[in-house]
């Protein structure tokens, strides 16, 4: 079963409605905050000898990535932590330093969490709340046809990064995928437009699957403009995912936010279709059997 299978006919009659519609859960009331978890799995999200300061900077990040397409403003973290013998003093030293920078950037309180030791592989867990304050949660089931699909950046730089740290490099390339950029302000900025409610997600797993969360969630279909059209770096994948950017849906021009249209929402079946191909099942699944 795929994950996107498992998530939709398994867990989702479990949860509170539309709770795994998206990036991050449903708004807690009343203090208006979202809570998001993600997960690293050595040899499947990252490499053992990444250096430990910086799985700790992408912990975080991915995580508030996840909190931008939703623009909600982090402010607590929470970690659990699944070590192995890898993680000696040194190791921990870097990792904790890693992570202090980034509490410092974000202005986020570390709260606690949990840290056990296995045989088996490091896993590295963080969740994160956030605060929508006075903004308008933005939601992947309030796409609508008849708007825009609008890109935050450019697409590949992740999976570029990935091919060049799979040769040993940790600069230059690499970087993109050893550190994302989440594009926190962006997704700020979106929930503070007012107006009509915005869809919004994080491009992780590739363009197509993320919109095609969009696309399920909403019950519309995606049209694409030609691939040529959309910004993706030479070389790179749009369905490559570690991209860390936004995608949203909006009947308002976003180019205003430096946002470029790369497609439109239409009436039909869902999908994402790009040059007569459906791909809103393309992307990276986290393991299926």
């Amino acid at each position: 079963m795929q994950e996107f299978d498992f998530i939709d006919q398994l867990l989702k009659p479990l949860v509170g409605q539309r709770a795994l519609d998206d990036d991050t859960s449903a708004v807690i009331p009343p203090a208006r905050l979202v809570l998001n978890t993600d997960t690293l799995v050595a040899k499947r999200h990252f490499f053992e000898d990444d250096p430990a300061d910086l799985l700790a900077q992408k912990l975080v990040r991915v995580n508030i990535s996840d909190l931008a397409s939703t623009g909600a403003r982090p402010r607590y973290l929470s970690l659990n932590l699944t070590l192995n013998r890898r993680a000696n003093q040194d190791w921990m030293t870097h990792f904790v330093a890693g992570l202090a920078k980034e509490l410092s950037h974000w202005q986020l309180t570390l709260l606690g969490g949990d840290t056990t030791w296995s045989d088996g592989p490091m896993v590295l867990s963080a969740s994160v709340l956030g605060d929508l304050e006075a903004r308008q949660p933005m939601r992947r089931w309030r796409a609508q046809p008849g708007q825009g699909v609008w890109l935050g950046r450019q697409l590949g730089l992740g999976r570029l990064g990935l091919a060049a740290r799979q040769t040993g490099e940790l600069g230059g390339a690499a970087q993109h995928y050893l550190l994302p950029q989440p594009q926190l302000e962006l997704g700020l900025a979106l929930a503070e437009m007012g107006g009509e409610p915005v869809a919004c997600a994080d491009v992780s797993d590739g363009l197509g699957a993320d919109l095609g969360h969009i696309a399920r969630a909403s019950g519309v279909r995606i049209e694409l403009v030609e691939p040529e059209l959309i910004p993706v770096a030479p070389g790179g994948d749009i369905n490559g995912g570690d991209d860390y950017c936004l995608v949203a849906v909006s009947g308002t021009d976003l180019s205003q936010l430096g946002m470029v249209q790369i497609g439109e929402t239409v009436q039909g079946q869902p999908g994402v279709m790009l040059a007569g191909t459906d791909i809103s099942r393309i992307g990276y699944e986290h393991g299926s059997n």
